[in-house]
């Protein structure tokens, strides 16, 4: 596991992977990726989370929501 920050250059633009609690991560703009790490730090991080964050997490969802937590697939707003 990485502690740095991913980056990439992607039409002109910066762009940050930002990695969610449940494993998931995402390309974004580096501002919006700054800015949704800053809003959401127990969602949305700029370095993945350990197993035991996730363990955490995890354990916070109720378990009749668990269920519905499904991967993205990169459908969501913040893939490209």
């Amino acid at each position: 596991m990485s502690n740095q920050i991913e980056t990439r250059l992607r039409l002109g633009a910066t762009q940050i992977n930002v990695h969610r609690v449940n494993g998931e991560s995402a390309w974004m703009d580096a501002v919006d990726a700054r800015r949704t790490a800053q809003r959401l730090p127990d969602e949305w991080s700029l370095t993945p989370f350990t197993a035991e964050q996730q363990a955490a997490a995890l354990q916070d969802t109720p378990r009749e929501d668990r269920a519905k937590l499904v991967p993205s697939e990169t459908a969501g707003p913040f893939n490209v």
